[in-house]
């Protein structure tokens, strides 16, 4: 009974290193996409993100997209035709 509650152990300690050591893949991977060292993340620096000019070109556009990640058309200002004030209403 007592080697069941040692394999028991034994196991879930292995699980936890296994987390561990994924996390910290994870975690690797993070630093790498973003161009951090663990330095850079300490002191709050590290490359700053790209502008969308430098992406994209200097045209480029940003589409609008609404929280279900569907492009919202681009907001065009129409002229309203407003009525010319009367005379009768100015005095």
């Amino acid at each position: 009974m007592a080697t069941a509650a040692l394999e028991g152990v034994a196991q879930r300690e292995a699980m936890m290193l296994a987390e561990q050591e994924e996390l910290a893949l994870l975690e690797q991977a993070r630093r790498e996409a973003l161009d951090l060292t663990e330095d850079d993340e300490e002191d709050g620096t590290g490359a700053p993100e790209p502008a969308i000019s430098e992406l994209f070109g200097e045209t480029a556009e940003v589409p609008a997209v609404d929280s279900e990640g569907q492009e919202v058309p681009s907001l065009e200002r129409a002229v309203v035709d407003e009525p010319e004030p009367s005379e009768s209403t100015e005095a």
